[in-house]
């Protein structure tokens, strides 16, 4: 039977909290969406690698960046920028971090119980 399920980011499934790093999420069936604020000065190295104990994320983001910018370094030693109104996808094998001195803010698109801390958009 056909269904529409919809929700708000005003009333949140969950939400993640580690230091500078807030997320509010929406579950469906096969999928979460997390919007992601990410403060200055915020590293995945720092914030995120202790708590899922590899030095590299390894998950696949796919997102729209609402507002700052999220530099991403790549395993392979490239470095690539987000910033507002962007749709990205970073695939495995990555660090990112806040560049600038304004938050970056993200809604991700993620398999289904994706709540472990990743940093959001952004590994």
């Amino acid at each position: 039977m056909p269904a529409l399920d919809k929700k708000s980011f005003d009333e949140v499934d969950r939400e993640m909290e580690l230091d500078k790093t807030h997320g509010a999420l929406l579950d469906f069936e096969g999928m979460t969406v997390g919007r992601y604020t990410y403060a200055p000065g915020w590293h995945w190295v720092d914030v995120i690698a202790p708590v899922v104990g590899m030095d590299w994320c390894q998950v696949n983001h796919y997102g729209y960046a609402l507002s700052g910018h999220l530099r991403v370094r790549h395993q392979d030693g490239s470095q690539t920028e987000v910033g507002p109104g962007e749709v990205y996808h970073i695939s495995p094998g990555h660090r990112g971090e806040v560049a600038g001195d304004d938050a970056f803010v993200t809604i991700e698109f993620l398999p289904a119980a994706a709540d472990e801390p990743r940093g959001s958009a952004v590994g």
